[in-house]
């Protein structure tokens, strides 16, 4: 079930000015999870309809296990889908409801037994085979669609914001036994989401899309700690955004002027490049009392404090900035609000951005 998936230079256009997807390319490599992560009509559910077939690309290629799929049919790909909505037949029992792919392909009623129960067992589903889905939660109606979609061990697997129905303890559940079921089946999967959190949860690699195109595909920690741009910083977890001035550049670490006159450090990039903001995410900023600092990188006074249980979320005012800090709860009390603070953090944990 471990297949090759490539994208060269796909372009989706409707009509005249309809261009959904544009000059996107992107490998997969067997047995990889990687996720389509954007906002809403970025393009991403595009994507995943043209790899299976749902949709033609206007330009481009794409290719399953090194042989172009553009002209096949998407009942001749071999892949497996799981949709949000579960797509389940209300009148066959979950039992026949996995089976279903099987016996469309004709194959022999004995095997179609055994097959349906070794996939009913992957979801620790088998005690429910007689059931319909509307005697199932909407956790066990997804469990039975994975099955189905794996029961005749498709090339690819994909998956369209499978579990954007379900309530947060469900996803957290879910998103715990697709992990597992993808490695012990060793899939190559293509899994759509706009929710950060599933994103970076489940994927080997995560592909940002916005108006169509790729912006960055790379690694959870890579894309959250070192973002290619300030909508993959804002996008992808919290961040502090500010536009900077590169006022001196020295060995190892550069020195920025803020907006507000602020000086601070940052480290110096291999290169020539043209720096106009500087990200600081919230937990990377220490946050201590004013008096207890000298040199600090800002001060400023609390405007805000949210208790998270494991975290305190400030807002804070710094010098005419406005910053958010997350800080960990150590059984200190938390500093109220109207304190004044020092924030500091280390260069190595500030990203420049060219844009």
């Amino acid at each position: 079930m471990s297949t090759s998936l490539v994208l060269r230079n796909v372009s989706k256009v409707y009509g005249r000015d309809g261009r959904a997807v544009s000059d996107f390319s992107l490998d997969v490599a067997p047995g990889e999870f990687v996720t389509l992560l954007g906002p809403s009509g970025s393009g991403k559910t595009t994507v995943l309809k043209m790899i299976a077939g749902f949709e033609t690309p206007t330009a481009g290629e794409i290719e399953l296990g090194g042989e172009s799929v553009v002209t096949l049919p998407p009942y001749r790909r071999g892949i497996g889908m799981v949709f949000q909505n579960y797509a389940l037949f209300p009148h066959m029992t979950v039992f026949e409801n996995v089976a279903f792919p099987l016996s469309v392909r004709d194959v022999d009623r004995r095997e179609i037994a055994v097959k349906a129960r070794e996939a009913l067992a992957l979801v620790h589903l088998e005690e429910f085979a007689d059931r319909y889905p509307t005697q199932l939660s909407g956790g066990q109606q997804q469990r039975v669609a994975l099955a189905r979609a794996v029961v005749f061990r498709p090339r690819i697997l994909l998956m369209d914001e499978p579990l954007g129905a379900l309530d947060r303890n469900l996803r957290e559940r879910m998103k715990t036994e697709i992990k597992r079921i993808q490695r012990e089946l060793r899939m190559t999967v293509v899994y759509v989401t706009h929710d950060q959190d599933e994103a970076l949860t489940l994927s080997d690699r995560i592909a940002v899309m916005r108006d169509g195109r790729l912006v960055q595909a790379a690694p959870g920690p890579e894309l959250y700690n070192r973002p290619a741009d300030s909508f993959v910083a804002r996008f992808v977890g919290e961040s502090n955004i500010f536009d900077c001035e590169v006022v001196a550049d020295g060995a190892g670490a550069r020195m920025l002027r803020l907006p507000n006159g602020a000086l601070v450090a940052a480290p110096s990039a291999a290169g020539e490049v043209v720096a106009h903001r500087l990200m600081i995410r919230p937990e990377r900023i220490s946050i201590l009392r004013g008096e207890e600092v000298s040199g600090a990188a800002l001060s400023g006074r609390i405007r805000e404090a949210v208790f998270l249980g494991e975290t305190t979320r400030y807002e804070i005012d710094a010098e005419g900035l406005s910053l958010t800090v997350k800080d960990q709860n150590r059984g200190a009390a938390p500093f109220p609000v109207g304190a004044h603070v020092a924030l500091t953090w280390r260069p190595d944990d500030a990203v420049l951005l060219s844009d």
